[in-house]
């Protein structure tokens, strides 16, 4: 089964996506928000705190001195808040909880503060200190539901969403929100489960069934899906996304059918496709997806006049090509995209753009010959000419025409002398190829022309470390970091190069650290730290680092090796079999296999020794 996602081509525009739309009846547009006021235990952030639950010294600021009222310091909040001085703000807050600790609102207020200072953490931590205090409240546990759901606490917030239910099965917002919450796991079962308890509560609401005629879809259940997207329909006759999903359904369906069955599905997707196009004329999907349906089942004169129709509409109003791409490729529908795109430039004389897009789709398809036939046929004027290039490029590489690939380019070179891209794209074919110190070649030929280009800096010095040159690559590196002490790329490299040397590693260490803050998840930039670690000889602290790096990079198989290396000087020879064996298990370099079929073998004869 696929997935069922949220996307604006699936889901009705009326429907919410997510708990932050903003519904306020069943019948008008019901995009839900769970977080708004309620009648009985809601907030909303910004409202005045007269309008919500206020403890007797904020309602009564003379009830106390000045400086010890909360009223006093909550106004001391507002004001620094609506500066955007959060800090004062934090500090004004937190004094008025201190006075008057049992007021929920300020509690509440408290959470929004640190969302606004972007910390989700310290949010979720009081969202659950307040929900642990007033666990009956509804509204601090949707609250607190959110807050998981947003720091990925998905079975938590399922929890909660669950237990709101329970409390109040009136609440239309979280069956939507629990449900997709399902559907996003593709756990079927419950997403049906919970959509039907809505149907069942809100028998005239279109929502629930809309999302039930996904979820029979999904499971093949047609029959049932088409009733549900028919009663979605019923309710709400406007919608035309319910009308796109039975159009998918029949298509499906006409596949299976033969005959007058298979006919009587072609009637009713073409009719669907019309009854869109009632409700929204200018609906780009629909005509494109007419247009190419009726070509495809023998309609061509009804095919033609779309395809020439549109071949005007994008002469008058380009931007609506870049928007048919986006809709066809952008969602894989090379089929499709091809037959449009050829179809208009058959009416269409200038096509610089659409043979861009035509290849683009042929590429797709796997049709490198047409893909490069539509990419050669772009002028050197088109905005899209230099793309082109690459992409006929490197569909030549890709087709084993190596050396038309790279002759292609480099014809391309003496048209276009000073373009970076095209020196960068040559260079990069050059290495792909093995040709190294051609590839350099052309690099410091990009530097001459842009010499503190930092990307090309960076392969620069890549290539002369692969190519031996170990002391111009760290001076390259050098240079990098001068210009961008931040370069995490550069900083590794020079940190790892001087792990790996043994030299400068208190430097190393430091240079890694610095290129962690920036890409604290990266498995690799972590892998080096714990090289450093292990070349300094603290080889405990080595393991944890390289274990973290594991995980993050997906079980690399250099990094599980340089776990295994690290194992070997703890003399722990077991779990250094182990770790290159599972190296092994992930490598496909014939080198790296045959060192470590080696490693391994040292490994068993180690071991033999310590049993004997």
């Amino acid at each position: 089964m696929g997935d069922i996602k949220q996307d604006p081509l699936m889901t009705p525009s009326h429907l919410p996506s997510n708990i932050d739309d903003n519904p306020d009846s069943q019948q008008g547009d019901p995009s839900p928000k769970v977080f708004k006021k309620p009648e009985s235990h809601g907030y909303q952030e910004g409202e005045d705190a007269s309008s919500t639950e206020i403890s007797a010294a904020q309602k009564d600021p003379t009830a106390r001195q000045p400086s010890e009222s909360s009223y006093y310091y909550y106004i001391q909040f507002e004001r620094y808040n609506n500066k955007g001085q959060l800090n004062d703000a934090l500090i004004a807050l937190k004094k008025a909880i201190e006075v008057d600790p049992d007021a929920l609102y300020l509690q509440k207020r408290l959470i929004f503060l640190y969302l606004n200072r972007k910390d989700e953490p310290m949010a979720l931590a009081a969202a659950e200190i307040l929900y642990k205090k007033h666990p009956e409240d509804l509204s601090v546990a949707l609250l607190l539901a959110k807050l998981k759901q947003q720091q990925n606490q998905v079975d938590e917030a399922r929890a909660l969403y669950q237990q709101i239910l329970q409390e109040d099965a009136t609440n239309r917002d979280v069956y939507i929100v629990l449900g997709n919450m399902y559907l996003d796991s593709d756990n079927f079962d419950d997403a049906f489960r919970i959509f039907s308890r809505m149907a069942e509560q809100f028998p005239i609401d279109y929502v629930p069934y809309f999302f039930l005629g996904r979820i029979h879809g999904e499971m093949e259940n047609a029959e049932y899906a088409e009733k549900a997207f028919l009663r979605c329909l019923a309710l709400k006759n406007d919608l035309v996304e319910p009308r796109f999903e039975l159009i998918a359904l029949y298509k499906d369906m006409y596949e299976d059918a033969s005959g007058r069955g298979g006919r009587k599905y072609e009637k009713k997707i073409i009719s669907l496709y019309k009854e869109i196009l009632e409700q929204e004329p200018h609906n780009l999907r629909a005509t494109m997806e007419l247009a190419v349906y009726y070509h495809q089942h023998g309609q061509r004169s009804k095919a033609s006049t779309m395809f020439t129709q549109l071949a005007h509409d994008i002469q008058q109003k380009p931007t609506l090509l870049m928007l048919m791409a986006k809709e066809l490729i952008g969602n894989e529908e090379y089929a499709s995209a091809a037959l449009l795109f050829t179809e208009m430039l058959k009416r269409n004389g200038s096509g610089d753009a659409l043979h861009f897009f035509a290849g683009l789709a042929f590429d797709g398809l796997k049709k490198s010959e047409e893909a490069i036939d539509h990419f050669l046929k772009i002028s050197k004027s088109a905005d899209q000419y230099k793309k082109a290039v690459i992409h006929a490029a490197f569909l030549y590489n890709d087709m084993g025409q190596m050396d038309t690939a790279i002759a292609f380019l480099e014809k391309k070179h003496e048209e276009m002398p000073r373009d970076i891209d095209i020196i960068s794209y040559l260079a990069a074919m050059y290495e792909e190829n093995g040709m190294l110190k051609d590839a350099l070649r052309m690099l410091r030929r990009g530097l001459d022309f842009s010499p503190d280009n930092i990307e090309i800096l960076f392969r620069s010095g890549v290539l002369l470390d692969k190519t031996g040159q170990k002391k111009a690559c760290i001076q390259t590196m050098r240079k990098i970091i001068a210009q961008d002490p931040t370069h995490a790329s550069a900083l590794n490299y020079l940190g790892y190069t001087y792990a790996d040397l043994g030299e400068n590693l208190d430097e190393a260490e430091e240079m890694i650290l610095k290129a962690l803050e920036k890409k604290p998840h990266d498995g690799f930039i972590t892998d080096s730290l714990g090289w450093v670690y292990y070349k300094k000889g603290m080889f405990e602290k080595a393991v944890e680092v390289l274990k973290k790096a594991e995980t993050l990079s997906s079980g690399d198989p250099l990094i599980i090796e340089h776990l295994g290396d690290v194992y070997v000087a703890l003399n722990d020879f077991v779990k250094a079999k182990e770790a290159y064996e599972n190296a092994l298990a992930k490598s496909s370099d014939e080198e790296r296999i045959d060192l470590l079929e080696k490693k391994i073998m040292d490994m068993e004869r180690r071991i033999g020794q310590e049993n004997e």
